[in-house]
């Protein structure tokens, strides 16, 4: 199943700016780009965690997520109603509209390096650790996720 959030993918109109946001700002180090231009941002060792396209408007573009069975995790999402597709990445949409990846490695990079001045980020194992989403049936995104992901509720706010 799930192990960790991987990495996150966003869109913007503005995502030249995260070149200097990401590292002056969050104290990310600047990865190389991805193949649409994406600006791609380093929180620990991995290769990257956040990529920010280039777009019409700032969104939500993907979650990914490290998994420890392929196959076990795409059954468990298609048992769960989603259509996961072929493709590398395999990825699917959620009944609330949200695109996920799914991997089961992440390319390693070179020692992170900060931004700017900072004791760095408490990544590791647990990836990049949560991710808050609005959707409009809490009930049923906590079913999706506990069949679908094989994930259980925390804590309540």
């Amino acid at each position: 199943m799930i192990t960790s959030l991987a990495y996150i993918g966003f869109t913007s109109p503005h995502a030249e700016d995260w070149r200097s946001f990401g590292p002056d700002v969050l104290g990310a180090e600047l990865a190389p780009d991805g193949p649409d231009g994406a600006v791609r941002l380093r929180v620990d060792d991995v290769a990257h965690r956040i990529a920010i396209h280039p777009g019409e408007r700032d969104d939500l573009a993907y979650l990914g997520w490290l998994v420890d069975d392929l196959d076990a995790t795409v059954a468990a999402i298609e048992a769960a109603g989603a259509t996961v597709s072929t493709d590398e990445p395999r990825s699917f949409v959620d009944p609330f509209g949200f695109r996920h990846e799914l991997v089961d490695t992440l390319d390693d990079g070179a020692t992170f390096t900060p931004g700017r001045p900072m004791a760095g980020f408490v990544t590791g194992s647990q990836g990049l650790g949560h991710v808050v989403l609005l959707v409009p049936d809490l009930d049923a995104a906590e079913q999706f996720v506990t069949a679908a992901f094989g994930m259980r509720r925390s804590d309540t706010v």
